[in-house]
This record gives C-alpha cells, sequence and structure tokens, in this order.
C-alpha cells in the first residue's frame, strides 16, 4: 500500500480543483496518472501555453477565470528640479536700504563726534536706540553717532548704555512710537517700496 504524506495529499487536492466532474469519477490509477499530466499542463496553460495532453471536455474551466496577480504601481519617479538659489535682500528691502544707507551718510557727516566717548573719538557707526524694525530703520530721531568701540559697548553693557539713554526702555525695542512723525516715515516706506 502506498502512503502520501500530508503535503503530497494537499497538492493533490489543489491539483484536483483544476480537473471538472468528470475527471473526478475515474479510477484512483488513472486518475494519478492524470493529475501527473494535469501538473506538468496548468503549468503550461498558466504560462499561457495551450496544452493538448488533457482533453478539453475534463477541465474545470472556472478554476482559470481568476484574476492575474498585478505588480503594485510604483510612484513615478520626481524629476530634478533646478532651483534658483532665494536672494539674501528682497528687491523692496533693497531699495529701502538704499534709501537708508543715503539718510546714515548724511547723518554721520553731520554728526562726527562718538555720543558714548565724547571728542576722544570720530563717529564712523549710526546706532539705533529703539532697534530697526518698520518705521525705526529710517527714524532719525532714534539714531546715535558712535564709533565701533562705543557701539560695541553698548550692546555688551546693557544695563549701563540704558542708564546713559543710550537704550530705550525694555518693552519699547523694536516698537516705533505711534505719532505723525512715524505716520509720516511709513508713507514714505510704501512710496520707496512700490
Amino acid at each position: 500500500m502506498i502512503t502520501h504524506s500530508k503535503s503530497q495529499r494537499q497538492k493533490a487536492k489543489r491539483r484536483m480543483k483544476y480537473l471538472g466532474p468528470a475527471a473526478r469519477k475515474m479510477g484512483r490509477l488513472e486518475k494519478a496518472r492524470l493529475l501527473k499530466i494535469a501538473s506538468r499542463a496548468i503549468t503550461k496553460i498558466i504560462l499561457g501555453k495551450l496544452s493538448k495532453s488533457i482533453p478539453p471536455e475534463l477541465w474545470n474551466k472556472e478554476a482559470f477565470h481568476t484574476k492575474p496577480r498585478q505588480k503594485p504601481r510604483r510612484a513615478p519617479a520626481l524629476k530634478a528640479v533646478q532651483r534658483r538659489p532665494l536672494k539674501r535682500v528682497s528687491r523692496k528691502m533693497a531699495k529701502l536700504k538704499a534709501y537708508y544707507y543715503a539718510q546714515r551718510n548724511e547723518f554721520l557727516a553731520e554728526n562726527t563726534v562718538c555720543q558714548v566717548h565724547g571728542g576722544r573719538c570720530i563717529a564712523a557707526e549710526c546706532h539705533h536706540t529703539r532697534g530697526r524694525a518698520g518705521s525705526l530703520l529710517i527714524d532719525a530721531r532714534f539714531w546715535q553717532a558712535v564709533c565701533s568701540g562705543g557701539h560695541a559697548w553698548i550692546h555688551d553693557k546693557v544695563a549701563d548704555a540704558r542708564a546713559d539713554g543710550h537704550l530705550c526702555r525694555p518693552g519699547q525695542w523694536n516698537h516705533p512710537p505711534r505719532d505723525a512723525e512715524t505716520c509720516r516715515l511709513e508713507a514714505i516706506i510704501k512710496e520707496i517700496t512700490k
């Protein structure tokens, strides 16, 4: 007596689904021979080749109407986009800075003495006592002509500079006052940056 392992019986069952009801009524030896031929034929049919070794009436045609496995779609490859580097200064800010540099040079030409060290140094830089945000950048009311050493001292010794009047009170930094002069300067900025 021939004994079959569990895996052989499972394989035979799987092969049997491809055979029609007429083939299932055959004897054991005929069925075994037919299954051997069927396993080869099934492989050929699945691969798209026509097999003539088993007559068509013995096939279970519904078993072959399964959908073929589809390959998963890959996302299309992204094209390399050439990007322009960002400008360091925008067009509007460049216009505003050009106006500011002209105003600053006039201010330093009029005020040549350092306001931190007095008559000992020549002023070379413009210190903003309330910051540079918005209209404060071009607001000459809050500018001081200082030398580079005096400017460094103001930013290093904040408490002493605040006591001497070189820096504004806490909470006023980068906040322009709400007055007519600030409105006039904001109108100038809008006109420049058109």
